[in-house]
């Protein structure tokens, strides 16, 4: 029962639209079903104030109904049914000529002219009226006004044709309901076909347009059906281990279950499906299309659950327990797993830990089941400093009345970290290089030489290096290392190698850049040529792997 509620003072008048569509009735009815009569009361709190009335539905199909498809603004194709008043003709166009035969002048000096039909083309033209239809179904029709893809469906074809209309009155300020009266010609002109398996509408019973019958709960069938346009009810016979049912359904287009047995106490049977169309159901005897059948197949008393995987909302990185989220509110595991047996779900236990509530994550972090089916995560250090996304695998009994439980698969909770740093590919997209060279000191025994180096990086999300990585809304730290090789020469001119030296590691960040990266080095070679023990000094940088979050990337 549907209630509108109204309020008003004596004498006051109210005016309350109850069709079919206002009501939104399609929305009350249950699938498979099909509303056939309702009925308008109006009471207070205690009477009944206006007499009833009820209004009775015409589901018979319009026989002579005329349909055109359009392709719509959105890419699909909409299809607008006329059931007014339509008209049918055939338009020829012909080219005339006239010719004059030689012989006929030569012999009667008498010029006479035969008229002949050079060419012709003939095009079916359709006049028709759409009916009363509401003001988005006008609005729509622009489309079809503006497109080049409209076709009118014969038999299993649809024939392009042409909207001859050039003007329409869409809608009225002062009416609710609409009608427009189009013209269109098929856009194949003097194209003669002949419809392939086929027949006229009316005149036999089609064949079911998509007919399945599939198994998606334990001891239950379900079937979907969809017939020709101008039908309406459809007849289906299920053949359980040799014995066999038939029902009868009414709508166009539907779906329901039939149960076949009990999960708790029934055993797997052999099923066979069958559909047709039920026509013309008004008179007696009945006339119906042929069969769409289904191959033998087996139908399963139980079904195994399904445990579906679930993702959390990301939690912060840190240390401390937390209750798992999902769309901002405490996260239940088993609110959207699957029991399908008619009976209800409760937790089994996570991965390799028989029957316990309490587990170790995937990157090592404490993961508890509570008893209100929420899921307490507690991060570890160790855990933190993993970037890859934390999981851990659950499963759950779902409980069949009179049998027991049966046990689903496992499924994951992955639980996304906030803050998790991907791992960055860095480029070396150009590099430039500049020298200087001076000389100093007594007889220019001191020489130094300056190395400048531009070092243009680019960063990317693939080893590939593929997808670069824009970071104008978040920083990366590049880090390098400068190393100091020196060389004394003793009394006697003998060089000593001494060992690498490292003069510490230095970070730079690159913050809000999209284009390649700019780096600077600075490196000096430093030669003493005195013969009274020289040195030589060589400075280098090379960009290395630093400590700290995240994962470095050594690139030279």
């Amino acid at each position: 029962m549907l209630e509108q509620n109204l309020s008003g003072s004596k004498w006051e008048i109210f005016c309350v639209p109850v069709d079919y569509d206002t009501l939104d009735l399609v929305s009350n009815i249950a699938p498979g079903s099909i509303c056939t009569f309702f009925t308008i009361a109006v009471r207070d709190d205690t009477n009944q104030l206006v007499r009833t009335v009820s209004f009775r539905l015409d589901h018979r199909p319009m026989y002579e109904a005329q349909y055109l498809l359009y392709r719509n603004s959105l890419g699909g194709l909409d299809t607008q049914s006329f059931l007014g008043e339509k008209d049918f003709d055939i338009e020829v166009q012909k080219s005339r000529a006239e010719i004059v035969q030689l012989s006929d002048y030569l012999n009667a000096f008498n010029m006479q002219y035969e008229a002949f039909t050079a060419k012709s083309f003939r095009s079916q033209k359709t006049k028709a009226n759409t009916g009363w239809i509401n003001k988005n179904t006008t609005d729509r029709l622009i489309d079809m006004f503006l497109d080049k893809q409209v076709y009118s469906p014969l038999g299993n074809k649809l024939i392009p044709v042409q909207i001859d209309t050039k003007t329409a009155t869409l809608y009225k300020d002062i009416t609710k309901l609409y009608n427009l009266t189009l013209e269109w010609a098929l856009a194949w002109m003097d194209e003669n076909f002949t419809l392939q398996n086929t027949v006229a509408q009316g005149s036999t019973c089609p064949a079911v347009f998509y007919f399945l019958a599939t198994q998606i709960y334990g001891g239950k069938l379900h079937l979907v059906w969809k017939l020709e346009a101008d039908w309406d009810k459809i007849e289906i016979l299920y053949i359980v281990d040799g014995v066999t049912n038939t029902i009868t359904l009414a709508g166009n287009s539907g779906e329901t279950d039939i149960i076949i047995d009990n999960p708790a106490t029934g055993t797997n049977h052999a099923l066979k499906v069958k559909a047709r169309t039920v026509c013309n159901d008004e008179t007696a005897p009945f006339s119906y299309g042929p069969y769409t059948t289904l191959t033998m197949f087996t139908l399963l008393i139980r079904m195994t659950p399904v445990a579906i995987d679930d993702v959390s909302d990301e939690t912060y990185r840190g240390t401390g327990v937390r209750k798992l989220q999902r769309l901002g509110a405490n996260m239940e595991v088993l609110l959207n797993d699957l029991a399908l047996n008619g009976g209800w779900g409760t937790f089994e236990n996570f991965y390799d830990n028989l029957f316990a509530i309490t587990a170790v994550s995937n990157n090592g972090a404490t993961v508890v089941y509570n008893v209100d089916d929420t899921i307490d995560y507690t991060p570890s250090g160790a855990s933190l400093a993993i970037v890859d996304e934390d999981f851990v695998l659950y499963r759950f009994n779902e409980n069949i009345p009179a049998f027991g439980p049966l046990i689903s698969n496992y499924a994951r909770i992955k639980i996304p970290m906030k803050g998790q740093i991907p791992k960055v590919y860095v480029h070396i997209a150009y590099l430039n290089m500049q020298k200087t060279l001076k000389k100093y000191g007594f007889l220019n025994q001191y020489e130094q030489q300056d190395v400048y180096i531009d070092l243009y990086l680019q960063f990317f999300k693939d080893a590939a290096m593929t997808i670069p990585i824009d970071v104008t809304t978040f920083g990366l730290i590049i880090a390098y290392e400068t190393w100091q090789d020196t060389t004394p020469w003793d009394y006697t001119g003998g060089p000593t190698l001494l060992p690498e030296v490292s003069l510490g590691i230095s970070t730079v960040p690159a913050v809000g850049f999209s284009m390649p990266f700019l780096l600077n080095f600075h490196r000096i070679n430093f030669t003493n040529l005195g013969l009274a023990g020289g040195v030589s000094v060589l400075q280098y940088q090379k960009l290395v792997p630093a400590s700290g979050t995240g994962i470095w990337e050594e690139v030279m």
